[in-house]
């Protein structure tokens, strides 16, 4: 007995673990083990004293019996399965880390991301040519440089400026395509009775791009209107004869003139343009448009338009010589800015990847200096700040331009 002890070394198993009780080797004895308490008595009543036994686990977690070396102590009851031991062979610290750096990539994973071989689609709702149009190609470079990413103009001029913007909010909320433009999408807001998207729900703000500091009077470079004074003393002797251009019914550029004619008490003729009075003004069928001279510097520069007052509370820099409207006593001030929106229910993490790259085209030094050359200053507003200005500006004015009898159907 003692030698088949001797010459055994397989380890036991619980008759749990397996289909049928099976014998331990160097053993005659069949059936379940017993416990250790059990399993003691034994050896003392008659076990061979060069045979002993050793606890092992099995995975059910009873104790099973192997031959080998007797224990030094009685022995330790394993704890059951599935309860684990307090003492790790992994360090605390380590463990933890790879449980965060588990969860890190799993949330990753979760976020949506744009793709970087993917162009970006500028929809510009006023025509090619336009001030608008020519500050976005001047971005698009810009954008490449500061993110390597592609950014294509799409100019989608029509309905005064409606066609490009329901274009974008029937987009897909993917982050690949976004729509910039004006002020006007505030005044369109308000007064376009049949306007077919939502001004708010209908777009995701992204960012308030840029500000200019009014929009400014302009003539024809060859104009018989040198000055405001002139401009006025004709439209005042000559009421419902000299027109201006804009860029639409209901567009900044159309409720600046509006504006204009009420405080300064003039009837001019309104000149309505499917994308910008730009071209008409240049050729002389138009005696003048109001726009952000940010816009139109380039003309201004070299003399093909000149600017005979600006809205804003102070002269610009840039053209020192034309007076405010305020001097003349004229109150038509309407904030000049543009921006950038995506389509609605864009998820906010692509809304700030992409406020993000916008910011750092800003202020890629090509488009810096670009804007401050035309008389603008860069913003940047963050998206929730820019949707609660957007918010703002369309109620106000619901309250201010009713009285100008303004109406689109």
């Amino acid at each position: 007995m003692a030698s088949a002890s001797r010459r055994s070394t397989w380890w036991a198993t619980a008759s749990c673990c397996s289909p049928a009780p099976r014998a331990v080797p160097g053993s005659t004895r069949r059936g379940p083990l017993r416990s250790s308490r059990s399993r003691s008595a034994t050896r003392s009543r008659g076990a061979s004293s060069t045979a002993s036994t050793r606890p092992v686990r099995c995975w059910c977690g009873l104790t099973a019996m192997s031959a080998g070396v007797a224990p030094a102590s009685p022995p330790i009851r394993i704890a059951p399965w599935p309860a684990r031991s307090t003492r790790s062979t992994e360090r605390p610290d380590a463990m933890a880390m790879a449980r965060r750096t588990v969860l890190a990539g799993a949330a990753l994973l979760a976020s949506p991301a744009i793709a970087q071989d993917t162009s970006l689609r500028i929809v510009v709702p006023f025509g090619p040519g336009s001030g608008t149009d020519n500050t976005m190609r001047v971005f698009a470079e810009a954008f490449r440089i500061a993110t390597g990413r592609t950014a294509m103009v799409d100019d989608k001029p029509g309905g005064g400026t409606t066609i490009g913007s329901l274009e974008v909010s029937r987009a897909r909320p993917d982050g690949n395509t976004v729509l910039y433009t004006t002020g006007g999408h505030t005044t369109n807001a308000v007064l376009m009775r049949k306007l077919p998207y939502d001004p708010i729900e209908g777009f995701t703000p992204i960012t308030l791009l840029t500000r200019s500091q009014g929009f400014g009077l302009m003539v024809s470079g060859e104009s018989r209107f040198k000055t405001m004074d002139q401009y006025l003393a004709a439209a005042r002797a000559e009421p419902g004869k000299i027109t201006y251009g804009s860029s639409g019914i209901g567009n900044t550029t159309h409720v600046v003139g509006e504006l204009f004619c009420r405080s300064a008490k003039v009837q001019l003729i309104h000149v309505p343009y499917k994308s910008t009075p730009i071209n008409d003004a240049l050729a002389g069928t138009i005696d003048s448009f109001f726009v952000s001279p940010s816009l139109i510097m380039q003309y201004l520069q070299a003399g093909k338009l000149r600017m005979l007052g600006i809205s804003s509370a102070r002269r610009m820099p840039q053209l020192p010589d034309a007076p405010t409207f305020g001097e003349y006593g004229i109150e038509a001030d309407i904030p000049g800015w543009s921006g950038f929106w995506g389509p609605p229910r864009l998820p906010p993490a692509l809304v700030d990847q992409l406020y993000k790259s916008i910011l750092k085209a800003a202020h890629e030094k090509s488009f810096e200096t670009f804007t401050r050359d035309n008389g603008a200053e860069i913003v940047g507003l963050p998206p929730a700040e820019f949707a609660a200005y957007v918010a703002s500006e369309i109620e106000r004015y619901r309250k201010e331009l009713p009285p100008l009898g303004i109406q689109i159907d």
